[in-house]
C-alpha cells in the first residue's frame, strides 16, 4: 500500500461521490458534501480490502495500481447506494 495508491483511492471515491450527488440532481448543499464524504470513505475501504487480501496484480500508471482504482470504484459506489437506500427508508417511515 503506497501514498501514491492511497491519495487515488480517495480521489476515486471523491469522484465517484460528485457523479452520484450530479446523478441524483442533489442541489449543491449538504446532501452533496455528504455524498462526497461517503464516496471517499467506499473508495477507501475498497482499495484497503483490496489491498488486505493481497492486491490485483496488473498495470500501474504512475504508481498507482489500475486493479485497485477499479475496487475503489466499486467500494465508493455500493457505499453511496447502501447510504441512499437508508436514507430513503428513513424517510419512507416519516
Amino acid at each position: 500500500m503506497t501514498t501514491a495508491n492511497i491519495i487515488a483511492w480517495l480521489l476515486i471515491g471523491l469522484i465517484v461521490g460528485i457523479a452520484y450527488a450530479l446523478w441524483r440532481h442533489h442541489k449543491l448543499g449538504s446532501m452533496t458534501i455528504l455524498d462526497m464524504i461517503i464516496g471517499v470513505i467506499g473508495g477507501l475501504i475498497g482499495g484497503v480490502l483490496l489491498n488486505a487480501v493481497g492486491g490485483i496484480g496488473g498495470a500501474e500508471i504512475i504508481g498507482v495500481n489500475l486493479g485497485a482504482g477499479l475496487v475503489a470504484i466499486i467500494g465508493a459506489l455500493l457505499l453511496v447506494v447502501i447510504f441512499e437506500a437508508i436514507m430513503r427508508s428513513s424517510r419512507e417511515r416519516e
